[in-house]
């Protein structure tokens, strides 16, 4: 039976991710009365663990994490959770092209969002510019081209000519640490954590519950949802852009903001076998395609006595292509490509876990949504404001680590902040404390 909902709470918070937890989690450290709306039977949104058959966490969405994510190290440790090291050693397979020559295109790629060049200024100050776009200035070779164009869809998950590039330099400015991502993972599990987030919240939680509709009036904001409506001061919009836009009224003051986004393509995979034969080999498990764009795979193999395992990471165009085959030929299309990169032993796995993340009817894909060119800038800047009631948390718009968890995180945070110190509630203020980074960064020697 679907839990009701109250007639009217103090402040209402849509959507049990990461940013949603953090802020009803916040709100209700300050003693305020709060509800977080739900739609699907489970909290994490993006954030998706399953068990193998010897009780192994297997992690189908957000997985790793660095030491400068200090909101999502903290609440691990509140929550009594272990991390541990990712592997790293060895040789990275290049699929397609030399390792000199990938270090060189992204190189160039990482150069170019720093640059300072007046061409590139005037196309990053233009909404209809891209990222391809500013790419033709450094007049790659077609070999580099690509090796730029995979990185950044397996990033990202959508192509280059499909980011504006105003937002690209943007959220790679936010990438707020030096060090590679690829550090840590959660023993327990990123799930684990989530639900532990959501266990202090008690009846304060209720799941199952989609919204449905949006009205914000001068001094109440309705929210009705499949298990009745509930009135309230003030609502936290914690979904992605391509959810929220669904619900919010058209003509509402976030509506240009929000449709501006278009939601990331990606598959996971995660694949058991019986040892690390890739170690054995040399190799680190991490692989880079130029054959395959968007194509990736990293050793998730949990340490100290973990499963052997290979993470398949396929963004972009391949992910939308690979995801209108039958489950059956997916599998043997992605066990094929596995053989290729490591050898006869990767096409015997002992485990298979899948999760197509494309059209995700209640996150709207992954890892993130990402400004689509010939749309507003800085939208984000938009949805952080606090109007007539509504305010929105989504790790999109985060200030720090923008398609993180950690950015999800802080920005809930930022979104409770926003909303009591709107209310007139006193609330301690913390300062927030930048670049485009990825595992193939430090596979690329860089």
């Amino acid at each position: 039976m679907k839990q009701a909902l109250p007639r009217q709470t103090d402040i209402v918070v849509i959507g049990g991710g990461m940013a949603g937890l953090s802020a009803a989690s916040r709100l209700h450290q300050c003693g305020v009365e709060v509800r977080l709306i739900e739609a699907q039977a489970r909290v994490g949104g993006r954030v998706y663990s399953e068990k193998d058959d010897h009780g192994q966490p297997i992690e189908l969405g957000a997985q790793a994490f660095n030491r400068d994510m200090r909101i999502l190290a903290r609440a691990a440790r509140t929550h009594g959770l272990q991390r541990a090291p990712l592997h790293h050693q060895g040789k990275v397979v290049f699929d397609g092209i030399e390792q000199a020559q990938a270090k060189t295109a992204i190189e160039r790629l990482e150069a170019l969002l720093d640059g300072n060049d007046p061409e590139f200024n005037a196309l990053a100050g233009n909404p209809d510019s891209s990222l391809a776009d500013a790419v033709d200035l450094l007049s790659p070779d077609d070999q580099s081209r690509q090796m730029m164009d995979s990185y950044v869809q397996e990033l990202w998950g959508r192509p280059m000519d499909r980011l504006q590039l105003a937002h690209a330099v943007e959220i790679s400015k936010r990438f707020d640490s030096s060090r590679d991502d690829w550090e840590f993972q959660l023993v327990e599990g990123f799930g684990a954590l989530a639900e532990r987030m959501a266990a202090t919240l008690g009846d304060r939680l209720v799941l199952g519950a989609p919204v449905t509709r949006i009205e914000a009036q001068p001094e109440e904001v309705t929210v009705t949802s499949l298990c009745g409506s509930i009135r309230t001061k003030a609502a936290i919009i914690a979904v992605p852009p391509t959810v929220a836009r669904h619900f919010m009224p058209d003509q509402h003051w976030s509506q240009n903001a929000l449709s501006t986004f278009e939601a990331g393509d990606l598959i996971k995979v995660v694949v058991q076998y019986d040892e690390t034969f890739w170690r054995r080999k040399g190799y680190s498990g991490e692989s880079i395609s130029v054959k395959r764009p968007g194509f990736a795979t990293a050793d998730g193999t949990l340490a100290d006595g973990g499963r052997p395992t290979l993470l398949v990471f396929i963004g972009g165009v391949q992910a939308r292509a690979i995801s209108a085959l039958s489950s059956e030929q997916r599998r043997l299309r992605i066990r094929s490509i596995l053989i290729t990169l490591f050898g006869e032993a990767a096409g015997n796995p002992t485990g298979w876990y899948e999760r197509n993340w494309i059209d995700e009817p209640w996150v709207g894909g992954a890892y993130t949504a990402h400004v689509s060119p010939g749309t507003m800038l800085e939208p984000d800047a938009v949805l952080r404001r606090f109007e007539s009631g509504i305010t929105f948390a989504c790790a999109e718009i985060a200030a720090r680590f923008p398609g993180y968890v950690e950015g999800a995180m802080q920005e809930g945070w930022q979104a409770a902040e926003r909303v009591l110190s709107g209310l007139n509630h006193a609330v301690e203020a913390k300062p927030s404390e930048q670049r485009l980074w990825s595992r193939f960064k430090r596979a690329l020697g860089a």
